[in-house]
């Protein structure tokens, strides 16, 4: 039977933009609504296993609701520019994912789910609605069932015709006549003045409907009685507006709206392109990339003076280099291993080897300039193997990084695995899925980190012709080689050389900053009315918008934001807050 799963766009993308904080690729495009939106789609699915699929999104925001209340959502804020302009993007990604939307002038989302609920009821196939919006309880059936998001978009709680009741007690049907009797103000239905949800409830338990309600008022008194006579056409009128309406005018083909599975190239570009690292690594292996097992890989682990001689016959051949280099400081890091690949085999060395006699040779080639090699960000090797070992790092040829980042300073996935992705369609494991991240890193046993280096080297060797070819195809061949290749040598060498500085001037510099801060803080603190934790987001913003009533820029998911961006905007408005980004500026060169 076929499984239908329909989501109401532009309440899901709403709550998902308000539920998560402000998130930005390097373009400058917010994208927390498109990213809260996904997650839940991609969970959805796996949950759900759906054979149809569609989201379905309002189109502009007049409907026919509004010649027969004129102030149908009136008052309603202004969609945030920062959620409007993800709309388009979202609806991009869904194209690109291959799921079906849909959306038609003069009719709310609501109605063209509706439509597609009474198709169920009567063709008698399952369908799930998923939306943060009440009114569609109203098209529970034994057919039909509704997920409302709760937590933000990270759980729903699904209702059944029995749900509906052990909730409300009402039927599905009356959850319209509980909106026509309460009202709802984020759509501006007016209901009845001080009915609320415990007396609309009352009243349907004992009346059934808002008409029955109107034509027993004689049995109810004060307030309420009044209320109801002066408010009557409010009520009907409130009903019928919050009534759904299921004839819409549209086709949804069952073709149209067959689910065959996320496009994972298409997703992957996306995500690219959104800079959603995390499910970019989900599709890396996808309809369109190939994974290279490591299985498939021959490799070696050199130990033995016998291995050392047989690589050394070898160096010729090598096609790809890859250190690898635990920490971010190449000063302070530890390279714990070395892979060489040749066409034919993959060498691995650990770098309690790097003393052995056998290693001299390969240490000599490593040097040799003359020697052209490919490597993986050659600046930092060359640091950390200076250090760790007394490597003089030579004759290094393409590096991936560096040359990735030429041919594309929009990449944000400069990883091997993410390039090797998008210019060889590889799928390799991220070091993330091998090492873990943060807390959980941890090395692996020997065998495991030798074969994955060597596949990190063995694809390394054949990503590095093609990015040359692309960056002659750019024209950056010269640029490349005759500037950029350079340069970041000679800025690893100077760093390894390093500068000599006056100790004594550097302490006297740093006393003169402490003084300045501690002004900096006396005259905040001044124009705060009192001492308070500068460095306090949460104390910062009720400074500045509950105490001195600056205008709010945006919010967190904690509460006020009080980031750079924000403080820029408000620097004109109090002099405390140019005071703020010039404590913060000192206090972050004093850190240095």
């Amino acid at each position: 039977m076929d499984k239908w799963v329909v989501i109401d766009g532009n309440s899901v993308a709403n709550r998902a933009f308000y539920a998560l904080p402000p998130l930005r690729n390097t373009q400058g495009l917010h994208t927390n609504a498109i990213y809260g939106f996904t997650t839940m789609l991609l969970r959805l699915i796996e949950e759900e296993n759906p054979t149809h699929l569609a989201i379905i999104f309002d189109a502009g925001k007049i409907n026919f609701r509004h010649t027969q209340y004129a102030n149908y959502k009136g008052g309603r804020a202004k969609t945030p520019p920062e959620l409007s302009e993800q709309f388009p993007v979202l609806k991009q990604l869904l194209t690109e994912l291959k799921i079906a939307q849909f959306e038609l002038e003069g009719y709310e989302a609501d109605d063209i789910i509706g439509t597609l609920s009474k198709r169920a009821d009567t063709d008698k196939f399952a369908l799930t609605i998923v939306s943060g919006d009440k009114d569609m309880l109203q098209l529970v059936s034994d057919h039909v069932t509704v997920a409302l998001t709760k937590k933000g978009i990270s759980e729903t709680e699904k209702y059944t015709p029995d749900y509906v009741r052990e909730k409300y007690g009402l039927a599905p049907l009356q959850i319209i006549d509980l909106k026509g009797l309460m009202g709802d103000t984020s759509d501006n239905i007016p209901g009845v003045p001080g009915v609320g949800e415990k007396t609309a409830l009352k009243l349907l338990y004992d009346y059934e409907s808002v008409e029955g309600v109107l034509a027993n008022v004689d049995q109810l008194k004060g307030k309420l009685k009044e209320n109801l006579i002066t408010h009557a056409d409010d009520a009907t009128m409130s009903k019928a507006l919050a009534t759904i309406y299921r004839e819409v005018p549209m086709q949804m083909p069952n073709g149209q709206a067959a689910f065959q599975g996320i496009h994972a190239e298409g997703a992957y570009q996306m995500f690219r392109k959104l800079e959603f690292k995390s499910l970019m690594e989900k599709f890396a292996g996808g309809s369109v990339a190939r994974t290279e097992p490591q299985s498939e890989l021959k490799w070696q682990w050199v130990q033995t003076p016998e291995q050392f001689d047989a690589l050394a016959l070898q160096l010729e051949q090598v096609q790809g280099v890859y250190i690898e280099i635990v920490g971010e400081n190449p000063h302070q890091s530890e390279v714990v291993g070395l892979a060489l690949s040749t066409s034919e085999l993959s060498y691995f060395i650990s770098a309690d080897r790097f003393e052995d006699d056998g290693f001299k040779l390969v240490r000599a080639w490593l040097e040799n300039s003359n020697v052209k090699k490919n490597i993986y960000d050659a600046h930092k090797a060359q640091v950390a193997l200076h250090w760790m070992a007394g490597i003089q790092l030579a004759g290094i040829a393409i590096d991936p990084l560096l040359a990735g980042y030429l041919i594309d300073p929009t990449d944000v996935e400069l990883s091997l695995s993410g390039l090797a992705q998008h210019h060889l369609a590889i799928a390799i494991p991220s070091d993330e899925n091998v090492y873990g991240k943060g807390a959980k890193f941890v090395l692996p046993e020997i065998q495991v980190l030798g074969a994955h280096l060597c596949q990190k080297a063995d694809t390394l060797a054949k990503l590095s012709p093609v990015l040359e070819a692309k960056l002659a195809e750019l024209n950056m061949i010269s640029l490349y080689f005759d500037l950029e290749l350079p340069l970041s040598t000679v800025l690893a060498n100077m760093e390894i050389q390093g500068i000599s500085v006056k100790s004594e001037t550097l302490k006297a510099y740093g006393e003169e900053l402490a003084v300045s801060i501690a002004q900096l803080e006396s005259d905040i603190y001044a124009s705060a009315g009192g001492p308070f934790n500068i460095n306090s987001p949460k104390q910062l913003g009720e400074i500045l918008f509950d105490k001195l009533q600056l205008p709010v820029i945006k919010k967190t998911k904690t509460g006020y934001s009080t980031d750079a961006e924000v403080l820029d905007k408000l620097a004109h408005r109090h002099p405390i807050v140019s005071l703020i980004l010039t404590y913060r500026q000192l206090a972050k060169l004093q850190s240095t």
